[in-house]
């Protein structure tokens, strides 16, 4: 570069600076003619979105804002385009409308009520399937039964949508699209007359409709309420595209921090290219190649009750994804595996960290086909109601130079596997803790710490160099670890290993598997091709063949010991080891047995309480350049001596780590309505001296918990459903706080108890 042309380029700059302009939107004090100064602002965001030019801020004042955003251009390097909700301010945008019908009462039933829904209500014609969502059928199977994109909000609450009117019930909602009448049952004392009725009206709240903007910042805001589709078969040239209620539309360099994103019908969030082909929007923008989407920085964000996924990602590149809140995803029970607390596909070089991943009805952090030299790091994943983790897919050849890196993670009390995994390579595990795991109906033989298996279906994703060294398995139901049979006749398996691991049993307990899902059924060595049953059939059980291949075994008197088919032969750590001493390989010859030691997380305060039998300095290490700190940052000593799981100081006897929140996370406050925010809590000086305000969030069960704990009384609550509405206020009627909760409970979703608790002296 000339020096005359340095120069142009740093006066350009300049100028870009120095004509960056802020933009004001106000919804009670802006005008579709407003300019958008801080003197006659606009009234729509979108009228900012469509002239900010970059280096601008678009500086949004508090109101609830009901429409799409769509920017019409991005920003650049070091001049990004910012929507900024005025900090202070309560900023909302949501995609419903108030809706005011003509209501006529349905036979005799009381609150059951309908209404024409009339198509002019709905405004968005950039879909291709049409603008009104309660005319789209939901994509993909599931539970529940729902079956359109549409949404229906009484007082704020979220109403559970029923296929006929013969199934609903209190709370619910039904739309005869031949009639195109809407039928409503409201909730319990209310009715037309005394409640406020909102409907979905918008597809999708912040997005472009040109694909690949960048340096797009988006902070502070609430995005609630739209009828966006389930991915079914995003990756195929017909399915439905991954596209958020908040969605980057291909792009590249976006920072989204310190929203609220809840409500979704589907996805909260997209960070990708959304699929490989179909568009629903009939721009038909072309795809954006996925080497150069991504660069995004989510932080700092609670995403929450949204239908099927909180954060999902179709290829993007070099993302940072930390320190967010994502809870009650899936409330639709969606069946397909397009779902889950996050959900990323094809997720290279990137960090997910320090996120609290929780009471999900789905996995907690999923990633598929492909996540090379990603980090998984000091996440706290629990209470999700299927595996904390899962990883599928990863090529082996491709990944052996760049590693998916899996460490200081705390995954306790999900309902299948900690860790579960098929066909991936090069997978490292390091110094996690992974406890509690006590299965369920839909998973409750799934129980393992560890799980990692091989279809045996796709030559190019095979399962080989999983390392599992340095971690705590304690008191999972199904065990400890689990790694597929290392002698199939193909090379799918293999250099697989795990040593300086501590699991819970006494040394003769079954902790540890032998899974035959190494290959196809032609390549399991027990299996013959029987021409009677058409098939590949044992011609000797599986674990009675490994049994018999291990010198050191104890006779098996009790089927206790045989575990089902599929899931393997059940060993000892003993016979484990002398197993892979077979090939050469000294599996767990440094783990170790722990028979009393216990963890517990108490989510009413993130408090992490671990109580070991045994000294874990015992156990030793083994030295890895990947990790250079545990979960609260203190250095891992690369010398032999680190201590297993995520803390570096833990020790024999009990330990309590305050895991969450970590310093500078938002107040999320911010987010109940101002009338909520101005009832406040009694003066604890009216009770006792031992009286503290406490903040409860989860389930109606974990509050109701938290309500019957030992040690303290509550002397007075608020709870908040995911809209910020005060749902129910406490003052010392428990008669009537059961009855609330057990409605809660049948709502779902995720519920905030801000609370004044007297501890109670024990004896």
């Amino acid at each position: 570069m000339t020096a005359q042309r340095a120069f142009s380029v740093i006066i350009m700059l300049l100028a870009m600076h120095l004509t960056a302009t802020t933009r004001h939107v106000s919804q009670h004090a802006g005008s579709l003619t407003g300019d958008g100064s801080s003197a006659n602002p606009f009234v729509h965001i979108s009228q900012a979105a469509q002239i900010a030019q970059p280096g601008d801020t678009v500086l949004v004042h508090g109101g609830i804002y009901r429409e799409r955003v769509v920017p019409e251009r991005g920003g650049s390097a070091g001049n990004p385009i910012t929507y900024l909700a005025v900090p202070g301010d309560t900023v909302t945008i949501r995609g419903s409308v108030v809706w005011n019908p003509q209501w006529n009462s349905y036979t005799s039933t009381p609150g059951l009520y309908f209404a024409h829904l009339a198509d002019t209500l709905f405004a968005d014609t950039s879909q291709k399937d049409g603008p009104n969502p309660f005319r789209v059928i939901l994509g993909g199977s599931r539970k529940s039964k729902a079956v359109t994109l549409g949404q229906v909000f009484v007082d704020g609450v979220r109403l559970t949508e029923v296929d006929s009117i013969a199934s609903m019930d209190t709370a619910t909602w039904f739309f005869d699209s031949s009639g195109s009448s809407l039928f409503v049952s409201f909730p319990s004392g209310t009715g037309p007359s005394n409640s406020t009725v909102e409907i979905t009206n918008q597809r999708r709240l912040f997005a472009p409709h040109k694909r690949g903007l960048g340096y797009i910042t988006v902070k502070g805001f609430i995005f609630e309420h739209c009828g966006n589709q389930y991915p079914a078969s995003f990756y195929s040239p017909h399915g439905h595209p991954q596209a958020g209620m908040v969605g980057t539309r291909s792009g590249h360099h976006w920072i989204i921090e310190e929203n609220v994103i809840r409500l979704a019908k589907n996805i909260g969030l997209d960070i990708g290219t959304e699929s490989d082909g179909n568009d629903l929007e009939i721009y038909d923008y072309p795809r954006i190649r996925s080497s150069s989407v991504g660069w995004h920085t989510v932080r700092n964000n609670l995403i929450t009750n949204n239908g099927s996924s909180g954060i999902m990602g179709y290829n993007p590149r070099y993302c940072r994804i930390a320190n967010n809140i994502i809870s009650g995803s899936n409330y639709l029970q969606m069946k397909g595996n397009e779902k889950a607390g996050m959900k990323l596909h094809g997720l290279y070089y990137s960090t997910i960290e320090g996120n609290l991943v929780v009471h999900n009805n789905t996995p907690g952090i999923y990633l598929d086909n492909r996540f090379y030299a990603t980090h998984v790091s000091r996440n706290i994943v629990a209470f999700n109601n299927a595996y904390g983790m899962f990883f599928e897919l990863q090529y082996t050849s491709w990944s052996f130079t760049r590693p998916a890196v899996v460490d200081n993670n705390i995954i306790v009390n999900n309902a299948a596997n900690g860790i579960y995994s098929h066909d991936v390579s090069n997978l490292i595990l390091l110094h996690n803790l992974i406890a509690n795991t006590k299965g369920s109906d839909g998973y409750g033989s799934w129980a393992e710490g560890f799980f990692f298996r091989s279809s045996g279906s796709r030559d190019n994703f095979q399962l080989k160099n999983i390392h599992a060294y340095n971690n705590l398995l304690l008191r999972n139901q199904g065990g400890a670890l689990n790694f597929p049979y290392p002698n199939c006749e193909n090379d799918r398996v293999d250099y697989n290993l795990s040593d300086y691991n501590v699991a819970s049993g006494e040394d003769f307990y079954r902790q540890f598997y032998l899974n035959p899902k190494c290959g196809g059924r032609d390549e399991r060595p027990w299996m013959v091709w029987s021409d009677v049953d058409s098939a590949y059939v044992d011609s000797v059980p599986f674990h009675e063949m490994v049994y018999t291949e291990i010198e050191s075994l104890t006779t098996v008197t009790s089927s206790a010991f045989i575990a089902p088919s599929w899931r393997g032969a059940r060993l000892t750590l003993q016979e484990w080891r002398d197993y892979w001493k077979r090939y050469d390989q000294n599996n767990d010859a440094h783990s170790r047995m722990t028979m009393l030691s216990t963890v517990d997380l108490d989510s009413t305060n993130w408090e992490l309480t671990i109580d070991l039998d045994f000294d874990p300095a015992t156990v030793g290490s083994l030295p890895h350049d990947s990790v250079g700190t545990d979960f609260n940052g203190t250095p891992i000593r690369q010398d032999g001596t680190a201590l297993p799981g995520p803390f570096q100081n833990l020790g024999e006897g009990s330990h309590s780590y305050k895991v969450w929140p970590p310093a500078h996370f938002p107040d999320f406050e911010f987010a109940l309505p101002s009338a909520n925010r101005m009832a406040p809590l009694p003066p604890s000086g009216n009770f006792s001296s031992n009286t503290v305000s406490r903040t409860v969030f989860g389930t109606a069960s974990l509050l109701h918990s938290a309500y019957l704990k030992k040690g303290v009384t509550y002397r007075y609550f608020n709870i908040y459903d995911a809209s910020g509405r005060i749902r129910f206020s406490y003052s010392g009627d428990a008669h009537q706080l059961k009855a609330t909760l057990q409605k809660l409970k049948l709502a779902g979703g995720i519920f905030m108890m801000r609370a004044l608790v007297e501890k109670v002296n024990q004896q």
